[in-house]
């Protein structure tokens, strides 16, 4: 099990990283925090007013490695200190049971000087665990909206793009949209002008009528609030609220369902392991994915779905991107995306008080 997923588990369930620390913890105060000398895994503060610097491992097996970690742990402590000049701060080491040596009785000197004391976790538990917390947050989640998906378009811009064909009309021949495409070099493929369209669809602002395309009363209104040059790579502020305004009101497709599942794995990660568009996923990662989000997608599959569900929120303004010098990248939530988030939350457990109410009544 990889130790991001280890992590995720133990800050999914404060009450057995408790146990395991064998403290109170009052509230977690930063997780994956980046320091001068690194970046440290966990920060909590206990209810007696401790700061406790938690440093995972899957295994320390030699002295060597006791060392290394206590050298790790130690500039991080040293640095937490001047942060925190009036509090005590303490370093824990939280290593695999299964994987891990007991310190030899110099190591043990050096933690006690060091101000860090050595905890173990099971694997085995840690397993049950991961297990029990993505069934309790699928149960959680209530009425589920349409399976998420991705319609091979990386960008909502592209919208804006084929939107820009009806500039003079509001129902088009696909030889219309295909010739205007072509004029303005935005690649007139058939298939690339389908997927357009079921993006564009997927927020209701066109429809097919007897093999033309006709705009909605809201992809009109989306077409007129062009703001600059159709070439423009970004959408206006009141495209993004037309946009916005469809995922609100009613959550009834792929795309959009892939919009609330991001947010929801922004939520449930912290965020701390977006991919990027060449980040090679793990098994054990794909199948946290598909777990969560009820699918069967191989590791480039979703992938790809993650990047471009992130590309999406972002152009939203639902999260900001912090990029890393490694195969993932930070995303944290707006408050804009906190709130789309709960909304959309709230919703699903609407929509499952509405079955289960009646059921329940008589």
């Amino acid at each position: 099990m990889e130790e991001k997923l280890v992590e995720w588990t133990l800050v999914s369930n404060q009450k057995y990283l408790e146990d395991v620390l064998g403290r109170r913890i009052k509230k977690k105060l930063a997780r994956q925090f980046a320091l001068d000398s690194g970046k440290l895994d966990l920060l909590y503060e206990e209810w007696d007013g401790k700061i406790v610097v938690i440093e995972l491992k899957l295994s320390i097996r030699t002295p060597n490695d006791w060392n290394s970690v206590i050298n790790q742990l130690s500039s991080y402590l040293k640095e937490i200190r001047e942060m925190y000049p009036h509090c005590t701060v303490e370093g824990v080491i939280l290593t695999a049971l299964e994987n891990s040596r007991e310190p030899t009785d110099s190591i043990a000197r050096d933690l006690e000087e060091h101000g860090i004391s050595a905890k173990s976790y099971s694997i085995d538990h840690i397993e049950e665990l991961y297990s029990k917390t993505i069934e309790r947050l699928i149960r959680n989640s209530g009425f589920e909206f349409k399976p998420p998906t991705s319609i091979g378009v990386a960008s909502l811009y592209y919208i804006k793009r084929l939107v820009g064909a009806f500039e003079n009309s509001d129902i088009l021949e696909l030889d219309e949209i295909m010739s205007w495409m072509a004029d303005s070099n935005f690649g007139h493929a058939e298939s690339r002008i389908n997927n357009l369209y079921l993006l564009a669809k997927s927020f209701d602002l066109m429809n097919k009528e007897d093999k033309k395309y006709v705009l909605t009363d809201r992809g009109k209104k989306f077409r007129d609030a062009v703001n600059g040059p159709i070439r423009m790579q970004n959408l206006s502020g009141e495209q993004k609220r037309i946009l916005l305004e469809s995922l609100l009101e009613r959550v009834d497709t792929p795309v959009k369902s892939l919009i609330f599942w991001f947010l929801r794995f922004v939520s449930i990660t912290g965020g701390e392991w977006v991919p990027r568009s060449s980040t090679q996923l793990s098994d054990e990662e794909c199948r946290f994915i598909n777990l969560l989000m009820g699918l069967e997608l191989n590791p480039t599959s979703a992938r790809d779905m993650l990047y471009w569900a992130s590309k999406f929120c972002e152009e939203l303004e639902l999260v900001r991107r912090v990029e890393e010098k490694q195969e993932y990248d930070k995303v944290v939530l707006t408050s804009l995306g906190s709130r789309v988030h709960t909304f959309l939350e709230n919703l699903l457990l609407l929509k499952r008080e509405m079955i289960q109410i009646p059921i329940e009544a008589y």
